[in-house]
């Protein structure tokens, strides 16, 4: 695992310091907001998802930026839709830390977080758009199935046109009018699929911005927390869109 230092998309102006913890998908990643600048930690995938091997990613990253746990202002997880072990170890460890060191928690949306990484990469490529941004996020649920949201652009942050849902790719369709850009494993997973159900729709697909990243999470994060502040951490909760994590026999037969 390296250590990257990275540059921002909001803006260097928001002088905070922010640890956030992304675990929606098999890439964990731990991303540290110190006054703009930011560092961020990524698994390969396959180490286990828990505390005990995430504890160590925020300890190196609070290392490299010389900081301490109690320096910060808040801690942000991501809080789904995803990986059910992902996001409870996410959101525990988050009110583990937070309980110990005194801070507030916040919660971000794993669909927001992608929405945001499409933003960071339209502008580290130098594209404008002349419109507020529209993105349809798809990511891979497992059991045939994708998690699915729109949302818009609204100044710094994101706004939901259609909050997250679970959905079978072949149902998937966009519910507000405009085009969109699509991020997500989801168009990885299906392309063609989506392609000829949603192409006339979106604008761009871009295969590269397949998972949530805590960079673009830490980056919301503090804007966030600086308008609305956060959480105490025991009301930190994830957000669960399925009941159900696996299929049984005879439906694993069936497909």
């Amino acid at each position: 695992m390296k250590i990257e230092a990275l540059g921002n998309a909001i803006g260097s102006c928001i002088e905070m310091k922010v640890l956030a913890l992304e675990c929606a998908t098999e890439r964990r990643s731990v991303a540290l907001w110190i006054d703009g600048e930011v560092h961020s930690l990524h698994s390969d995938g396959q180490q286990q998802r828990n505390s005990e091997s995430l504890l160590p990613m925020v300890s190196a990253l609070l290392k490299e930026a010389d900081s301490q746990l109690q320096a910060l202002d808040v801690i942000a997880f991501g809080a789904g839709p995803g990986a059910f072990t992902g996001l409870r170890v996410a959101c525990g460890v988050a009110q583990g830390l937070a309980f110990g060191a005194g801070l507030p928690v916040i919660a971000v949306g794993t669909m927001d977080t992608l929405a945001e990484g499409m933003r960071m990469y339209l502008a580290s490529q130098g594209e404008t758009q002349q419109e507020p941004i529209r993105v349809f996020t798809v990511l891979d649920a497992r059991m045939g199935e994708v998690y699915a949201a729109e949302l818009i652009q609204l100044g710094q942050d994101w706004h939901s046109l259609c909050d997250p849902h679970l959905s079978r790719p072949e149902s998937l369709k966009l519910e507000d009018h405009g085009a969109y850009l699509g991020v997500g494993n989801g168009f990885a997973l299906y392309p063609e699929l989506l392609t000829n159900r949603l192409g006339p729709r979106l604008k761009w697909m871009d295969a590269c911005l397949q998972v949530p990243d805590a960079v673009p999470l830490a980056q919301l994060a503090a804007y966030r927390y600086q308008k609305q502040g956060g959480t105490d951490p025991e009301q930190a909760q994830p957000m669960y869109v399925r009941d159900k994590v696996a299929l049984t026999s005879a439906e694993r037969a069936k497909t």
